[in-house]
């Protein structure tokens, strides 16, 4: 289960958290986790096609696998978001492996945003980042993972966002023909 709006509830427990789009931060409305993969090029030529620039919370171990891709999103503009080495699950893990995990992904690629892959983050996990990383979750999960969503569900969900959301999808092989209808809003 999944909120596809995130509620207020949550923004009050963790506000200093971003969880909407910054104005002076357009690239903030649509964020792409889990990548880079052998798809992100396609998801790369839609936003050229749009004009428009997004941001993309990379994994480490996907950097590690893919750096030409990862180059590529870094040359065309966008920005690049940790989203740890490994995704770990922040309430599965302890916070020592927790924090090892979101450092080795800073050290692949040198950004100082951060979003807490499953959006799980413990108390601990939390203020140990907090004053070394902007943590960005989002306000918008249309469910692009989510293989029982239709694409004219996922259509729905999408023209309900703003922008003032922060949109999460996921760079994931096979799914990113669902998103061109995103880039003709």
């Amino acid at each position: 289960m999944y909120f596809i709006k995130t509620p207020q509830l949550f923004k009050a427990i963790w506000p200093n958290i971003i969880w909407d789009c910054p104005e002076d931060r357009p690239e903030f409305q649509f964020t792409f986790d889990d990548g880079p993969c052998e798809h992100t090029p396609y998801l790369l030529d839609a936003l050229a096609k749009s004009d428009r620039k997004a941001t993309f919370f990379c994994l480490g171990r996907q950097i590690e696998n893919h750096p030409d891709i990862f180059e590529r999103i870094k040359e065309e503009g966008h920005t690049i978001g940790n989203h740890g080495y490994a995704h770990l699950d922040g309430w599965k893990v302890n916070t020592e492996s927790y924090l090892s995990d979101v450092e080795r992904g800073f050290e692949l690629c040198g950004s100082k945003l951060f979003r807490p892959p499953f959006g799980r983050l413990r108390w601990s996990q939390y203020r140990e980042l907090k004053d070394r990383y902007t943590i960005v979750m989002w306000s918008s999960m249309p469910g692009d993972f989510d293989d029982q969503v239709s694409e004219e569900l996922l259509k729905s969900r999408l023209e309900k966002t703003t922008t003032k959301d922060i949109i999460v999808l996921h760079d994931h092989v096979g799914r990113n023909e669902r998103l061109e209808l995103l880039f003709d809003r």
